[in-house]
């Protein structure tokens, strides 16, 4: 909501209420009271709290007296909580989509994608999903259920399917893989995801001496690069060892968006960002992505942490096709990095093929597979 509200009360009332409390009540001389106030209470107010009035959005005179005022904020809150209320998930489920001119938006010269490239707030859920089956009907999958990369959008980037990790996926995807097995496996995973998304920040050239006094030309990052990592809780948080093991001494955030029960729709229940993330390239981390309801949610929240699009880069280990056009869709700048775009999902919005649900089986707090 980000509505910043001063509650103002005039100086002698709050001078009035002081002298009642500290005498009635803390047994106080009415001199004493005064002294303190006038040395220290009104000198501190008038320094450092009067001044955060010039950013109030909305000034309330005489506190909660002010029926009028409150009733306005009330309003504003059933407004926001309303818009946020708004049930999307089995939109995101019906992806891939046509947009309103009949076109697929998988091209990055396409017009369709330049006049989407604003920071995704101004994208209304009927402006964002025209759907039908056009996608469904012509896009070509893998013999494995995975997706056709071209049917991807420019700026989502999925790892070169390798036997190797190939065998990995295959290991992991295995309902009879214990749970030590399948966290061994999908840390393989998670590291090459990671060096993956690295290579998405800037990078200088850069001259140094090898031991054997020769000039050698690399690369770094570029100077004033910052690099902090976001995870989405729980299963994001799964993936920030690897980062930590790429990225040395990275800074990390937290964003807690769990589904409802009943409604099945994403609910943010806790954030913790570090303080200067908008001046930060910032790696969201979520184990596995299918409608991208939470992934986009999050992104909203970095947005309006005033973390520029274009510095957004999210990691997942699988994703679903529907979630990976639903994200780019509505932040086209941000950049997509995956190890496998599976090629639906089911009525329970879960990834199919997919790996089941990722967070119980890692951290074992499961053993019903059928429920999967």
């Amino acid at each position: 909501m980000d509505l910043k509200v001063f509650v103002d009360t005039d100086a002698d009332e709050r001078l009035s209420r002081r002298l009642r409390r500290d005498i009635s009540e803390r047994g106080r001389e009415l001199n004493s009271v005064l002294e303190q106030y006038m040395r220290f209470v009104k000198p501190s107010y008038e320094q450092f709290i009067a001044p955060s009035m010039a950013q109030a959005d909305i000034i309330v005179p005489r506190g909660g007296k002010n029926v009028v005022a409150l009733q306005l904020i009330v309003q504003h809150i059933n407004k926001r909580l309303k818009q946020c209320g708004l049930r999307t998930r089995h939109k995101f489920a019906k992806f891939p989509f046509i947009l309103p001119n009949g076109a697929l938006p998988t091209d990055s010269n396409d017009a369709t994608w330049e006049d989407n490239n604003s920071t995704g707030v101004n994208n209304t859920v009927d402006d964002v999903f025209t759907m039908n089956n056009h996608l469904y009907n012509n896009k070509q999958n893998t013999t494995n259920g995975t997706s056709d990369k071209a049917c991807l959008p420019p700026r989502v980037h999925v790892l070169p399917s390798t036997p190797q990790r190939l065998g990995l996926h295959t290991l992991i995807r295995d309902r009879s893989t214990d749970q030590d097995a399948f966290v061994f496996y999908a840390e393989r995973l998670m590291r090459p995801l990671c060096e993956a998304a690295m290579n998405l920040l800037p990078h200088m050239d850069i001259d140094i001496e090898t031991p054997q006094g020769i000039t050698y030309r690399g690369r770094k990052l570029a100077t004033g690069t910052q690099v902090c990592g976001v995870s989405i809780l729980r299963a994001g948080e799964v993936l920030e060892p690897a980062l930590c093991a790429v990225c040395k001494d990275i800074r990390l955030g937290k964003i807690l968006i769990q589904t409802n029960p009943v409604t099945c729709e994403p609910e943010l229940h806790y954030i913790r960002l570090p303080r200067d993330i908008k001046d930060c390239f910032v790696i969201l981390m979520d184990a596995t992505v299918a409608t991208g309801a939470a992934a986009i949610m999050a992104m909203r929240i970095l947005v309006e942490h005033d973390v520029p699009e274009d510095k957004i880069i999210l990691i997942s280990l699988i994703m679903a096709s529907q979630g990976v056009h639903s994200v780019a869709y509505t932040y086209p700048k941000a950049h997509i990095v995956t190890t496998a775009v599976d090629s639906g999902l089911n009525d329970s919005y879960h990834i199919v093929p997919g790996v089941g649900n990722f967070g119980d089986r890692y951290f074992g707090t499961t053993l019903d597979l059928e429920t999967r």
